[in-house]
């Protein structure tokens, strides 16, 4: 029985070739998995459209506040009934969040950058594997590393890599055409856990990439020790056989994928900041709606200025903003657009351009003392306190002695509103152009020619 024994083994060590040793390894990749890297790497590719589309929508929402504000100030400073029931503090309160917009907008560009390059750098890895194996499953030939999931049969259907791969198995360049839709890095959290990949290894043995190193693969152990990672380290096989955890758990921890990680929190961060720097904004927008709308309540805080008084907490809800809505809206109804702006333009500007001032080195009026400040003119005919405080540019002084004085131009609270004095009336460095042409002058005929 001995010698027939040992032929039998002899036959069969004849018939099990090395390569033959090797192919028990080399198993196809369910579909399941690489799907799943499809529809992460189609959410990072989601992110260059999303950031144009935010850019182009914060554009849009600044173009628009600003005419708004300037509406607001017109109707303000012509001072009639129902502009007056529009609170300086909501006009402050608009000027911030217009300014804090713009600001967020510039920080916008470098948080967009750093999740458009990494998202960039992890899709790209991602489809690169994808084309790799879904070329490999293509045509008719017997081999094949994609395989189905409900049974042992290669892959015919490729509808779920479409979206990474194109028909001609490159892959799918970025789209960059502005979109709304907002990338959802999360599912990175949710899809790729061992029980919603399943088991990776597919029953078939016809794929030469995944044929383990010390069988004949690519990978033997003395190139490392270590599998090789594929798709930015969310596969890995090479020097090990594909096991049925071939993909990264990732929905705990994502240390062991660091492009993956900075990719899913750039995408977070920018997130964030656009919903964050565009929220206040958009939410003062309703104002120039013409119909009722829900706001969010506004609290801000008022301080005298020039006083050590404390600053007064405001609460403006939904109900009170309406109502600034809806003196806008009849001030925009029966005001031409063009009038109104050639009005905030000219008012504004007016009021500085021309005025006149003490010399900002000396102090002195000498030069053009017929000269006043139009905005300081404009404060002193105010006598009532309480209409004093709600312009925009001016402020009650109790302390005044001069009665006829105690309405003030306020530097500070202008500038809130886009008001800007030149620097020779406010005290500080250089000197403006009007204060320029005045001060040259040594004779009171020239000066008053600069008028």
């Amino acid at each position: 029985m001995a010698p027939h024994r040992g032929l039998v083994i002899s036959a069969l060590a004849i018939l099990l070739t090395p390569s033959q040793f090797g192919d028990c390894n080399k198993h196809a990749i369910k579909v399941k998995g690489i799907a799943k890297l499809c529809k992460l790497s189609t959410e990072f590719r989601r992110v260059v459209p999303f950031v144009k589309h935010t850019a182009s929508e914060w554009q849009t929402k600044l173009k628009d506040a600003k005419p708004l504000l300037s509406d607001i100030q017109v109707m303000r400073r012509q001072g009639t009934e129902q502009s007056a029931k529009i609170p300086a503090a909501f006009v402050l309160f608009m000027a911030d969040t217009i300014e804090a917009a713009q600001n967020a907008q510039e920080e916008l560009i470098k948080i967009a950058a750093e999740a458009a390059a990494t998202s960039g750098l992890a899709a790209g890895a991602i489809d690169q594997t994808i084309s790799i194996f879904r070329q490999t499953t293509l045509g008719s030939e017997t081999d094949y590393c994609i395989e189905q999931d409900g049974n042992a049969n290669k892959l015919t259907d490729f509808q779920s890599l479409n979206f990474c791969t194109s028909a001609d198995n490159s892959i799918a360049p970025l789209v960059t055409t502005a979109a709304a839709a907002v990338p959802n890095e999360k599912i990175s959290d949710t899809e790729f856990t061992d029980a919603n990949i399943g088991d990776a290894k597919g029953a078939s043995n016809k794929c030469a990439i995944t044929q383990h190193g010390a069988s004949g693969g690519y990978h033997a152990a003395t190139h490392g020790t270590a599998d090789i990672k594929w798709a930015a380290g969310m596969l890995k096989f090479g020097n090990a056989a594909l096991g049925r955890n071939a993909f990264a758990d990732i929905s705990q921890n994502k240390n062991g994928v660091p492009l993956v990680k900075a990719a899913a929190e750039a995408i977070d961060a920018l997130k964030r900041h656009a919903d964050e720097g565009l929220s206040a904004l958009t939410n003062i927008l309703k104002i120039q709606e013409t119909s009722k709308a829900t706001f969010q309540t506004i609290k801000t805080q008022t301080k005298q200025p020039g006083t050590s008084s404390a600053a007064v907490d405001i609460e403006m809800n939904s109900d009170r903003l309406n109502d600034i809505r809806s003196i806008v809206a009849e001030y925009r109804k029966t005001t031409k657009p063009e009038k109104k702006q050639a009005d905030a333009r000219d008012e504004l500007q007016n009021n500085y351009l021309t005025s006149g001032g003490p010399n900002a080195d000396t102090g002195s009026t000498e030069g053009c003392p017929e000269i006043k400040s139009t905005a300081d003119q404009a404060c002193n005919k105010i006598k009532d306190e309480t209409k004093c405080n709600n312009k925009p540019f001016c402020s009650y002084n109790e302390t005044e002695t001069d009665t006829t004085k105690k309405c003030k131009f306020n530097e500070t609270k202008a500038s809130k509103i886009g008001f800007s004095l030149p620097q020779s009336q406010t005290g500080g460095s250089g000197t403006s152009a009007a204060s320029d042409r005045c001060t040259k002058h040594k004779d009171k005929a020239n000066c008053e020619k600069e008028t």
